[in-house]
């Protein structure tokens, strides 16, 4: 008998698991997070984290509906948008709309991923600059809560710590560019925060106390006690929630960005050439010329890392020893 085999990621070592220091051993010479089936279509392996899958929403009728369990969520004046490959539609959330979806209580580990496209604004005076994508929790709590600064153009996520009452979060690195569609993620587990912008590993918090749970409703576009406040619009497309933390190969396989989104890494922004070698975590290097200028610059311009004219450091400069300058240190893999 034969058997097909359809694989569908390759598994490559997330820039955050190495800065650990962990090294890549194994018995097998491939391993899976999907399931993979035999000729007859009999599964040879049990899915995994496609069983976590808790919230799928789409928007393409009506009404919300979240696509695991076909429940359906009715939004005040909401509208309905292009989405970035043309399959459908997405949500257009101006401020007013609310989707609020019960919940249980959360567990430690958790991913919430989603396309964001945030239109070019005339920068206008605005009641809050701050305001919400989405958040579990009330006025009070907050577990977790991604925001976004319209002034700044970052992303903030927000999470309660058991140990004090103060919101303990992290703040994007990356200032994505308006008018384009950007995949975000957020990760959990029970002692770290991870932020990916566009497949990239944006920034990581490590928490000093569990994180507090809560088993208030999900609200997606805005809050109750922010609805007089925030009028920021954008759109929203696969908005989706997992009960575990989901690997960074398959984060980047969502995103579908280009390659460099899995074989580069944030090193500083404005630092000098010692604060810039020393950015690179273990099997990563300062990108060379031909690297950054062969799809790495577009990166780094989409992600809001540079903008034009800005100094960027390169590994010729660290052999040359060129200490004159501050600029921007992107981080490239030695080898696949």
């Amino acid at each position: 008998m034969f058997f097909i085999f359809c694989v569908f990621f390759l598994v490559v070592k997330s820039q955050d698991e190495l800065a650990e220091g962990e090294e890549m051993e194994s018995d097998c010479d491939m391993e899976f997070d999907m399931p993979f089936c035999s000729g007859n279509g009999t599964p040879m392996q049990e899915n995994s984290f496609l069983n976590t899958l808790k919230i799928l929403l789409s928007f393409n009728d009506m009404k919300v509906v979240n696509k695991i369990d076909q429940s359906e969520y009715e939004v005040e004046e909401l509208e309905r948008g292009p989405t970035l490959y043309d399959d459908g539609y997405s949500g257009v959330f101006k401020g007013s709309q609310i989707l609020e979806i019960p919940q249980n209580e959360q567990t430690p580990y958790f991913t919430y991923s989603m396309w964001l496209f945030f239109p070019r604004t005339s920068g206008a005076e605005r009641p809050r600059s701050v305001c919400p994508i989405f958040q579990k929790g009330n006025e009070e709590t907050h577990y977790p809560s991604l925001y976004y600064d319209q002034k700044h153009k970052q992303f903030i996520v927000y999470i309660d710590q058991t140990v004090t009452s103060e919101n303990s979060g992290l703040v994007s690195v990356s200032r994505p560019l308006a008018n384009q569609w950007i995949y975000v993620s957020l990760v959990s587990t029970s002692s770290k925060l991870k932020l990916y912008i566009n497949g990239v590993l944006d920034n990581i918090k490590i928490f000093q106390a569990a994180p507090k749970p809560n088993d208030h409703p999900l609200y997606v576009g805005n809050t109750p006690w922010f609805k007089d406040y925030c009028s920021m619009m954008f759109l929203l497309d696969k908005f989706q929630y997992y009960t575990e933390e989901i690997k960074a190969y398959f984060i980047q396989a969502q995103a579908q960005f280009q390659l460099e989104s899995a074989s580069i890494h944030f090193g500083c922004i404005s630092c000098n050439l010692e604060e810039a070698t020393g950015a690179c975590i273990s099997g990563y290097h300062l990108c060379t010329k031909i690297e950054f200028y062969s799809g790495v610059y577009n990166v780094a311009r989409q992600l809001g890392w540079m903008d034009y004219g800005d100094f960027v450091w390169t590994y010729q400069d660290a052999i040359r020893k060129n200490e004159k300058k501050k600029g921007l240190a992107v981080c490239c893999i030695d080898s696949f």
